[in-house]
């Protein structure tokens, strides 16, 4: 195109399928862009045998077990919407999609007096009966699946090293990621960000803590507390106040943010997490008495932290939702329940961590959630940059992606434990996850812009990671292959990721796309306009990006399409044209 002068060309989407194609495009900087090689995977149909295996272990052949619905929300018109919006629209939606397709199916089981309990995240239905009613419920068109309401084990570090000090100054692993440069060079510790997690619970007074709790309404002093919207406990042990009987949400907690000394966290005598200046909340993810959570559990708290409520369970409110959810856990390989909250989580503009678990060194070892696509699953390394041997690797079992996707330290990590004490020399994934999750809120504090994008978010995570090599070999790994089935793309670089994410322009200048989201019919195609503007531009240079198209299609879920301007080149007019099958 000449120096000084617009030019228009027109990109044609064609949707090829069955179904209506909506789409989103995002502009995003020119690069290797990791597109996934799968989507993740389809609902199972029918019944899991495990539901019954479960009937014939009773004693009074009644169990719990999960419906979902054939029909789960599309939530694609999301991407486009502010925050506020999003939000409700996410809450909306969901609540609709559910109440329409549970509606008579509820009303039977009412007639025959079941016991059981409705969830929209995933729009399911949570029921206790017999094998006759189970046979009956599969039996109905709106229903796709039932699975079982499994046990998940409570998180726990592989070893504690209850010899390990403090420094009395910054921690080793916040060191180590580049977090308090982050603190010193660019001001940015979190502010504005709140984080949160599924896991034992937290001690919201901890010295470390408190401050950072949302429920604190003024701190320092913190004499005026809310805990309504901040902490929710599905197993009602604890109703009323946040905290943890079993230590390990604490800590994982303490790793995100923690530091006696939030204001001034260089200075702190305890320095132990990675974004001192967000806030928390969480909810309580298992059973004080027998350390287990359940399926059903699980999804009340990732429903909660979509649109928090209050302390009697009433009036959610999705402004009040979490930035990013720190999972700590993870449990057996390629199971589908908890996909659709992720789903629902990242259309919130909610990331999801997630530990890849503790089955290492083996090859294929990695645990779900954590082996979806659509989340970030981390591994832990060493204060060496070496991979913890009890580390899961990939690949993912099922589709055989590369697993993890990044690594944080993970071994001998000191941080805050209930009693308002400190404990060092914890290891496990556990204690990686919590770096990933501190580290994707300094970037959106630093830049508002990309809070709630979670993809490009991953993305700049991977990107700015400190590349390891590995002869394991896992998945067919080479060994000087980067992104690795051993350590993903990387060690974490907190400060490296912040960088990039002030240094890059993310509103490209030079282009300007119409329309940004869409839906073609099926057998038909939407015209999108690229127009260019030189102006400003060097004449002889050429100047390139990315479009990132998402789609709601089962199959494909993204594409990238590179796009170059050349300046001083003569104008042809053309159609690019993207087929979709």
């Amino acid at each position: 195109i000449p120096p000084e002068s617009t030019s228009t060309y027109t990109l044609s989407l064609a949707n090829e399928g069955t179904g209506d194609l909506n789409f989103h495009i995002t502009e995003v900087p020119s690069g290797t862009y990791p597109l996934p090689l799968y989507t993740d995977p389809a609902m199972p149909t029918g019944v899991d045998p495990q539901v019954y295996s479960d009937i014939a272990d009773s004693p009074d052949g009644m169990t719990k077990f999960i419906v979902y619905m054939h029909q789960q929300a599309d939530l694609s018109a999301a991407y486009e919407m502010d925050r506020h919006a999003r939000g409700q629209y996410v809450l909306d939606t969901l609540r609709n999609v559910a109440n329409q397709t549970q509606a008579n199916l509820v009303s039977e089981l009412n007639k025959r007096g079941v016991t059981y309990e409705s969830r929209y995240i995933v729009n399911a239905v949570i029921v206790n009966g017999n094998l006759s009613l189970v046979n009956y419920l599969a039996s109905r068109p709106e229903v796709g699946y039932i699975g079982p309401n499994a046990a998940v084990p409570a998180p726990a570090p592989v070893s504690i090293d209850t010899t390990v000090e403090s420094p009395d100054t910054i921690e080793w692993n916040i060191e180590k990621i580049g977090a308090n440069q982050v603190w010193t060079d660019f001001n940015v510790t979190g502010q504005g960000i709140v984080l949160s997690s599924i896991d034992s619970g937290v001690q919201w007074d901890h010295p470390a803590l408190v401050n950072q709790y949302r429920g604190c309404l003024n701190p320092p002093t913190c004499d005026q507390i809310d805990h309504n919207y901040n902490w929710w406990d599905p197993f009602n042990q604890s109703p009323s106040m946040p905290h943890d009987a079993d230590s390990h949400g604490t800590h994982t907690m303490g790793t995100m943010l923690g530091s006696d000394d939030p204001t001034e966290p260089i200075s702190a005598t305890n320095a132990i997490g990675v974004a001192p200046g967000a806030r928390w909340i969480t909810c309580d993810g298992f059973d004080d008495n027998t350390g287990l959570a359940s399926y059903a559990g699980m999804l009340e708290c990732a429903e909660f932290l979509l649109a928090p409520w209050d302390l009697t369970g009433a009036n959610p409110n999705p402004d009040l939702r979490p930035d990013i959810v720190n999972n700590s856990w993870a449990f057996n390989q390629a199971q589908w329940w908890f996909s659709q909250a992720i789903y629902a989580w990242r259309a919130g503009g909610i990331m999801g961590v997630f530990a890849n678990g503790n089955e290492g060194p083996g090859c294929g070892t990695v645990n779900d959630p954590g082996d979806n696509e659509n989340v970030l699953g981390v591994g832990a390394t060493d204060s060496s940059d070496i991979i913890a041997d009890f580390s899961s690797r990939g690949p993912a079992v099922l589709t055989g992606i590369t697993k993890p996707d990044i690594s944080a330290p993970g071994d001998s990590i000191r941080s805050s434990i209930p009693g308002g004490i400190y404990e060092g020399g914890w290891s496990g994934t556990s204690m990686a996850t919590p770096h990933v999750a501190g580290t994707v809120a300094l970037i959106w504090s630093a830049v508002p812009e990309l809070r709630g994008n979670v993809q490009v978010t991953s993305w700049i995570i991977e990107q700015t990671a400190k590349g390891i090599t590995t002869n394991q070999g896992c998945g067919g790994d080479l060994p000087n292959e980067i992104p690795n089935n051993t350590y993903g793309w990387g060690r974490i670089n907190a400060y490296a990721a912040v960088s990039m994410a002030l240094a890059t322009q993310w509103d490209i200048p030079w282009l300007n796309v119409d329309p940004v989201k869409g839906s073609v019919a099926p057998n038909a195609s939407q015209d999108i306009s690229l127009a260019f503007d030189t102006a400003g531009l060097n004449n002889g240079n050429c100047y390139v990006s990315d479009l990132k198209f998402e789609y709601n299609d089962p199959y494909v879920t993204e594409e990238v399409v590179p796009v170059e301007v050349c300046i001083g080149y003569p104008i042809h007019n053309i159609i690019l044209p993207i087929i979709f099958k």
